[in-house]
């Protein structure tokens, strides 16, 4: 007979965390929806804002709530940096005083093409 009791203690047990977890599920779907709310009326007030004026807010951490930074779109980038080696066609954009290009050139041509990376590395002076 104590084995039926400890189950059925068990079974109101299990219901009652059923309902919490039906209950928190809820909670967390209307979060999830305010923050979609929010989040795009804020996309349609930078719309309307001056980009002056978001230029700093747009680089900061979007972590803390902060605004992103406008990326460029594909066509956008300069690709100054061309992998010469055959049939690849491999090439890497850049910023302003921006040396991270031409690394991630050269880490292309250390993975991609290892035997040509000895000349490659010794014709850069590295």
């Amino acid at each position: 007979m104590s084995l039926y009791l400890a189950n059925m203690a068990i079974m109101l047990k299990i219901s009652q965390l059923d309902e919490e977890k039906v209950h928190l599920q809820r909670k967390l779907s209307q979060h999830k929806a305010e923050r979609l709310s929010k989040n795009k009326s804020d996309e349609n007030h930078d719309d309307d804002s001056n980009n002056s004026d978001n230029d700093s807010a747009n680089s900061e951490n979007m972590s803390a709530g902060r605004r992103r930074k406008k990326r460029r779109r594909k066509e956008e980038i300069e690709r100054d940096f061309v992998c010469t080696f055959k049939d690849c066609g491999k090439s890497y954009g850049y910023e302003v005083f921006d040396n991270r290009s031409e690394n991630s050139l050269n880490q292309h041509i250390k993975i991609k093409h290892p035997e040509h990376w000895e000349e490659v590395k010794d014709s850069k002076g590295q």
